[in-house]
């Protein structure tokens, strides 16, 4: 009688053991995906802030450009004015060769100087953007590299 009720009783475990076996492999397939998804998830994340940066990047040299476009505009009609004015002494050539020269002096020369500058600085921002692009792009590939 006991034989027949171990054997009743082991009939019953079979199928429960192998819906757990399986249960199990389901599950570790579950987390498998559950991990390609977080670094999917992770790279993503990277790749927005990535794009946040470069955003914002661009948004400081379009008001860059602005702030430049409103300089040489306003510089324009300073020198529209000036210029006006030296014509008011177009019949006296001494006053307009006096007022020329100030017109020179006034913007070529220090025109000349900050032109100069302004293009130093653009190559030292232009130096230190592509290092820092270099950089992140070498943050992302070992990051990349970790997480395989």
């Amino acid at each position: 009688v006991l034989d027949y009720k171990i054997k009743e009783l082991k009939a019953q475990i079979d199928p429960k053991t192998a819906d757990i076996e399986s249960m199990k492999k389901q599950t570790q397939a579950m987390d498998g995906e559950l991990n390609d998804y977080i670094q999917k998830n992770k790279q993503l994340a990277l790749d927005i802030s990535q794009l946040q940066m470069k955003q914002r990047a661009l948004q400081e040299e379009i008001k860059s450009q602005k702030r430049r476009l409103r300089d040489d505009v306003s510089l324009i009609n300073r020198f529209k004015f000036d210029l006006s004015e030296c014509v008011e002494n177009l019949n006296e050539p001494k006053a307009l060769k006096e007022s020329i020269a100030q017109l020179y002096r006034k913007y070529l020369q220090a025109g000349a100087k900050k032109l100069d500058l302004d293009t130093d600085m653009q190559k030292e921002y232009n130096r230190q953007r592509d290092y820092l692009e270099k950089s992140v792009d070498s943050l992302k590939r070992k990051l990349e590299k970790d997480s395989q």
